[in-house]
C-alpha cells in the first residue's frame, strides 16, 4: 500500500484537475444563462443559486489542490503528468507515509500507555 502512495498523490491531483476544469465549465454555462436575458426566471433563480454553489466548491477544490501540490513540491500540471511515473517523486511519497503512520502508532502507544498507567495507579492506591 506505502509502495502506492506517490503515484496515488500524483492521480489524485490529475483528478482534481480535471475536476476543476468541469466546475469552470459549469461556471461559463451559468454565467451564460444569466447573461442571457431571454431566458425565464425560474432558471435564472436556479443558475444564480447554483453559480454561488459551484463557487464555493470551486473555491474549496483549489486550496485542495494547493495543499496537495505544497505535499508534493509541484509547481504545474505538466510536470505533474510527468511526475506520475517518476520513482523519486514515488520513493518520497512512500516515506511520507510511513512518517506519518509511525507517527500515529507512537501517539496511539504513548495515549494506551497513559491509560494503563492510570489504571494501575487506580488499582495501587
Amino acid at each position: 500500500q506505502l509502495k502506492k502512495a506517490g503515484k496515488d498523490a500524483v492521480n489524485e491531483l490529475i483528478r482534481l484537475h480535471e475536476t476543476q476544469n468541469d466546475l469552470k465549465k459549469c461556471v461559463k454555462e451559468y454565467d451564460a444563462i444569466i447573461a442571457d436575458v431571454d431566458s425565464p426566471p425560474d432558471e435564472y433563480a436556479d443558475a444564480r443559486t447554483e453559480l454561488e454553489s459551484v463557487h464555493g466548491k470551486l473555491e474549496e477544490l483549489r486550496t485542495r489542490i494547493r495543499r496537495k501540490q505544497a505535499v508534493l513540491g509541484v509547481g504545474n500540471r505538466t510536470r505533474l503528468a510527468n511526475l506520475i511515473n517518476n520513482p523519486f517523486l514515488a520513493l518520497r511519497m512512500q516515506t511520507l507515509a510511513l512518517k506519518q503512520w509511525l507517527r500515529d502508532r507512537l501517539r496511539f502507544c504513548k495515549f494506551e500507555l497513559d491509560r494503563l498507567e492510570r489504571s494501575f495507579q487506580k488499582q495501587v492506591h
